[in-house]
């Protein structure tokens, strides 16, 4: 049996659903004090973010993407020399090929002495 809808609370929804974001805001913030406010603080600023959304889909609000780091060691792969060969990385700083235990060989930069 489905609960009866008083007309009072119907007249009040209608009313509620009329009012714009910002009323309904303001309605709520002088109703219920605290946290509420935090809450529409909050509401407010995601629906800015929703509408700043950039042409590429991203929220403004969104993070940058931090650049890729860029390779210090030298660009040649280590796979293609043996254990022991130096060269000078990417960086400016000299660097040795080094065989891990599972086989795989990999710069290593030389400590400076």
């Amino acid at each position: 049996m489905a609960p009866k809808k008083l007309p009072e609370f119907e007249a009040v929804i209608k009313e509620l659903a009329a009012l714009s974001f910002d009323d309904k805001a303001e309605l709520m913030a002088s109703n219920f004090p605290g946290r509420i406010a935090d809450m529409i603080k909050e509401a407010r600023q995601i629906q800015e973010n929703k509408a700043g959304t950039s042409a590429e889909g991203e929220a403004a609000g969104a993070a940058p993407k931090k650049p890729k780091a860029e390779r210090k060691a030298p660009a040649e792969s280590a796979k293609d020399y043996t254990e022991g060969d130096e060269m000078v990385g990417l960086d400016g700083n000299m660097y040795t090929i080094a065989v891990a235990k599972n086989g795989v060989q990999r710069w290593v930069k030389v400590k400076k002495a």
